[in-house]
């Protein structure tokens, strides 16, 4: 049984050295309307996809997926 810590905003956050709540307006589509730049939105997906980041399923309405 694969016993891997299941990776969070906050993980990779921290890899970026950035808050939580940038990376959390990045991933659910917010970075325009809270004026992120191209580029942190750029670094913060790469991140997320590299490190394996997934949703947490219960936190996301079933009509909305995220995109990385």
């Amino acid at each position: 049984m694969d016993k891997r810590k299941k990776i969070t905003l906050s993980d990779v956050a921290a890899e970026l050295n950035i808050s939580s709540t940038v990376v959390s307006m990045v991933l659910n589509g917010r970075a325009k309307k809270y004026r992120i730049s191209e580029a942190v939105e750029q670094n913060v997906r790469r991140k997320a996809k590299e490190m394996g980041y997934q949703p947490w399923h219960k936190a996301v309405p079933k009509s909305f997926h995220i995109m990385i």
